[in-house]
């Protein structure tokens, strides 16, 4: 009804005519603001009459036009604006909740009659909530702030330890520690004994920040303690996130077997709370514990329920978690292309949504790629703004505001100097990082590329003593806690220490074994690595056949991935051995280097299934299925035509030959 609205735009209009002057200009102005407005008032009660009992169902939609809507204020645009932004938040949507909030404290102020002070705490938190998410962490403390005063003023004690709960975790978010500290042991001074939830959640808090910090076992205590108050209650949410923070310290701790059985009790109790995050965590720390135990294989079934889980929260912070893995993943099976191109869009989202950590680990993992393709420029860019964001020294260990920041970004350095052939620079900063590590008990970033960094540069400078007290540390942490990777470079160091101390024949034998069972793993690079190291130990005992035929394998590899350092040292092995390449092993037919898994895909093209059935059979993301038959038409040098069938063609006709 255009002209009711018209009359009652006009109406307005002369009521403000008589409250402040008008020019010509602030008229119009005036009068289209007040149209558009009243458009929304109309078309909310229209969709609210549509609606009808069902409306809250759509409060995502209401608030839309309550919240630009003229007039009154009434306590149902309130009602509708505080479920889209409680809907926002769960979505991690966060600016849109901060919007839909703010309106709806907004609006609150301009009822007639006062909200009750338990609805407008409710809308506060929320709002705080959300924008703590944001990063908006000032804005946040301000609403934290009122809160708190409001606590105390009413004398409500399990509110004022709340409150400043929340206030020590937005203090973490500042990095200030120190404070988040003290906030947490206040919260403790006054919360009532008949709170066990309220001191869960203060344990649950100060656990998660003393495990930022890296003090591993106040952490432990604390979440132990959190973990009583919350079998008390028997809430299944909080005993969820509780036994998710014990996954992951156990699991940065290295202590495997205790790390799954919480991962598998924080899925439990997240589904029975119908809650859908804590259910996530406990599967992304699976997928980490799977893929440094057994390899990359094993992990994908768990990386696929994350990136599920991830994609059904609709949380953009938890898909870059995936991405994370999903990046490591991919440099390790050797798919660098699809690596590189992950790694730069998930550090634009994680530098777009403030996730300091996230953005230095992202950019470490990513310089892998470029390190192993010799762009060392590309790589000391990344690596240099990770060790500006995460405050590294390039001396000594560094105080860490965030260990899980620190560490990564000491790996990055240490291996850009590596590659960089400073040896005693790394050796600098991979101790430095060991010794992190070793202080915060967080030795799974021990084993998780520092210790192969640092035994490196002690092998290239010939420092067999040295290179041999790594190897027996590596040996010695890797069956603590069933790291398989870890034990494969400790066979690769065994065999190159033995090489060194004279037995070549057992170092050659040992060499072999490590780059088969690299690849059995679903490493190629590190296999062709090792396998490059074994063919000149086999040269040395003038098995010269044997070892051109390794020097091939090895060079598919660094061919296919672009590792062009490696490449020249094998080109300079094949000069030095005095033998020339036989040439490619792959081409349009025979077994072209396909892995185990490219193989089981193969065969599922075969049989015309589609890249989302595969992912279903096999348990693996549609985009690494994806990855893989990229990666199986580039071995194959399927360059034109329809790659699809013509993949499927060559594995019925019996063309192609099942891998080992």
């Amino acid at each position: 009804d255009t002209g009711a609205v018209e009359e009652e735009a006009r109406d307005r209009l002369i009521l403000l005519k008589f409250r402040h002057p008008l020019t010509r200009e602030s008229l119009y102005r005036d009068l289209a603001q007040i149209r558009r407005g009243l458009l929304h008032k109309r078309i909310a009660a229209a969709l609210e009459a549509v609606y009808g009992e069902a409306a809250t169902e759509h409060a995502d939609e209401l608030a839309f036009h309550l919240s630009r809507a003229s007039g009154v204020a009434e306590p149902r645009t309130v009602g509708y604006l505080e479920l889209a932004g409680s809907d926002a938040v769960e979505r991690h949507a966060d600016e849109e909740a901060v919007d839909y909030l703010a309106a709806a404290l907004r609006a609150a102020e301009e009822l007639t009659s006062p909200l009750e002070p338990a609805t407008e705490d409710r809308l506060r938190r929320l709002l705080a909530r959300a924008q703590t998410s944001a990063g908006r962490f000032q804005e946040a403390r301000e609403q934290l702030e009122r809160l708190l005063a409001r606590a105390e003023a009413s004398g409500d004690r399990a509110a004022q330890a709340d409150v400043l709960r929340h206030l020590g975790i937005n203090s973490t978010f500042l990095g200030r520690h120190a404070d988040a500290l003290n906030e947490f042991e206040a919260a403790r001074a006054v919360v009532p004994e008949d709170a066990p939830t309220v001191g869960a959640g203060i344990e649950l808090a100060a656990g998660i920040t003393l495990q930022q910090l890296g003090r591993a076992e106040e952490s432990r205590q604390r979440l132990v303690e959190a973990l009583r108050l919350a079998e008390l209650v028997k809430d299944d949410g909080l005993l969820a996130w509780v036994h998710r923070a014990l996954a992951l310290i156990n699991t940065f701790g290295g202590n495997s077997g205790t790390a799954r059985r919480h991962a598998a009790e924080a899925i439990d109790r997240g589904r029975a709370a119908k809650d859908r995050e804590a259910v996530f965590w406990g599967e992304w720390v699976l997928a980490t514990l799977e893929g440094l135990t057994q390899g990359p294989a094993p992990m994908e079934p768990w990386m696929a329920a994350a990136r599920e889980s991830a994609e059904a929260l609709g949380s953009p912070v938890l898909d870059l978690h995936v991405d994370e893995l999903e990046l490591e993943y991919l440099y390790f099976t050797g798919e660098w292309d699809q690596a590189l191109a992950l790694g730069t869009r998930a550090i634009h989202r994680a530098r777009a949504l403030h996730k300091r950590a996230l953005v230095v680990r992202l950019l470490v993992w990513t310089s892998s790629v470029y390190i192993g393709r010799g762009d060392l420029d590309g790589a000391r860019l990344l690596v240099d703004e990770a060790v500006e964001l995460a405050g590294v020294a390039s001396g000594s260990a560094p105080f860490a505001s965030d260990v899980h920041a620190a560490l990564p970004a000491l790996i990055g350095l240490a291996a850009l100097r590596l590659a960089e052939r400073r040896l005693d620079d790394a050796l600098e900063s991979g101790q430095a990082g060991l010794a992190l590590a070793e202080a915060s008990g967080y030795v799974i970033w021990a084993l998780h590329r520092l210790l192969p960094i640092v035994g490196e540069a002690y092998v290239r400078l010939d420092d067999v003593e040295r290179a041999r007290q790594v190897l027996e540390r590596f040996q010695d942490e890797g069956r603590r806690m069933d790291h398989g990777m870890s034990l494969l470079w400790a066979k690769a160091g065994q065999a190159l220490v033995t090489w060194h101390s004279g037995d070549l024949e057992e170092g050659a034998r040992l060499l072999g074994e490590a780059a088969e069972a690299m690849d059995a793993m679903g490493i190629p690079y590190e296999a062709a690595r090792i396998r490059r190291q074994h063919a000149g130990r086999l040269a040395d005992l003038n098995q010269t056949d044997a070892a051109r035929a390794a020097l091939d394998q090895a060079s598919d590899v660094f061919q296919r991935l672009g590792a062009e350092p490696e490449l020249r040292a094998t080109r300079g092995m094949y000069e030095e051995i005095g033998v020339t390449r036989r040439g490619p092993t792959g081409g349009p037919d025979g077994r072209a280097g396909l892995s185990s898994r490219e193989w089981q895909v193969a065969e599922l093209v075969a049989e015309r299934k589609s890249n989302h059935e595969i992912a279903r059979i096999l348990g693996i993301a549609y985009r690494t299925v994806t990855t893989h038959c990229q990666n199986i038409y580039k071995k194959l040098e399927l360059e034109d035509g329809p790659k699809r069938i013509m993949l499927g063609d060559r594995v019925r006709e019996g063309r192609l030959t099942r891998p080992d």
